[in-house]
């Protein structure tokens, strides 16, 4: 009896989308930017609203599952979803997704009430999106960026924190760059099963102007990391800034691999799903941030010295 139990828990578990929680960690960018390390009250309070945004965002993962059903049911990948594919009760969903949004808002509450009126921001505009701005062209993409630096500001107002312009102008470009990458993967996908319906306001013939648009947009992200390199306010925060320009050169790596894969459909529907997968993409990851940590002299460096 167990067996089964345990199995039907798992897909239960599956609606929640928990490997999706790593994207939040961006909740934690202004205290790690800030170099306040020792700031165990904004540690906490991070803490906090990372799991207030988690829950947050696995009902609206639901919520958009439970709206989206009849197109993820007519769609060669998404008809394997647990509500799609009907081993979740759709009844369950509409219990749960409530549930989820007013304990995450009981959780927010306790850093302060503007983390919750940012995390009622997070669901109306998903909301919107599936609704009705997703279908609209390139205010799509610059929804699904906008929900990124969400994250990053949300973590921003719960740490009392500030954030550069500098920060926001660099992520702004970057996941623009990642939000048109998931909308390459899937026209790619359509080519492969020879079908003209996107769900999307965009057609086939559309995926060489999007995949110039995103690589411009990824460039403009490191343009603006090595503007900032250059600037006096990275002299004042890291002991060896000049070993950030590793950084410029990592990230133009890694960006120009993940287009090449993409325009060849070699990257998953959501880039950030298939940056945790692929081995180079991570070890990309632990040499950048073996650059930043070796930038602010918490590596030793006796070959500079």
């Amino acid at each position: 009896m167990s067996g089964p139990k345990q199995h039907s828990w798992n897909k239960v578990i599956k609606v929640f989308r928990v490997h999706h929680w790593v994207k939040n960690i961006l909740i934690f960018s202004p205290l790690l930017l800030s170099h306040q390390m020792q700031n165990l009250t904004a540690w906490w309070q991070a803490t906090v609203t990372f799991l207030a945004f988690s829950l947050t965002a696995s009902a609206v993962y639901i919520i958009n599952d439970l709206l989206d059903l009849n197109s993820d049911r007519s769609h060669f990948s998404k008809k394997s979803r647990p509500f799609a594919s009907g081993e979740v009760p759709l009844a369950l969903g509409v219990v749960i997704s409530p549930v989820l949004i007013v304990l995450a808002m009981a959780i927010g509450f306790t850093v302060q009430p503007r983390v919750d009126l940012l995390l009622i921001v997070y669901v109306c505009l998903n909301l919107a999106y599936s609704l009705r701005l997703k279908r609209v062209l390139f205010l799509d993409v610059l929804l699904l960026a906008s929900f990124y630096l969400l994250r990053i500001f949300i973590g921003s107002v719960a740490t009392g924190i500030p954030v550069s312009n500098w920060f926001m102008t660099f992520s702004l470009f970057l996941f623009l760059s990642l939000a048109l990458v998931k909308r390459v993967s899937e026209l790619t996908e359509l080519d492969k099963e020879d079908s003209l319906n996107t769900g999307r306001g965009y057609l086939p013939g559309d995926k060489g102007v999007l995949i110039s648009f995103g690589a411009t947009s990824g460039y403009l992200s490191v343009l603006v990391l090595a503007l900032y390199i250059n600037g006096n306010d990275v002299q004042e925060l890291y002991q060896y800034p000049n070993i950030l320009w590793g950084l410029c050169l990592v990230l133009l790596y890694w960006l120009s691999r993940i287009w090449l894969l993409a325009g060849r459909g070699g990257v998953a529907s959501d880039p950030i799903v298939f940056a945790l997968k692929d081995k180079i993409s991570f070890l990309t990851g632990l040499i950048a941030v073996a650059i930043w940590c070796a930038a602010w002299g918490l590596l030793p460096m006796p070959f500079i010295e």
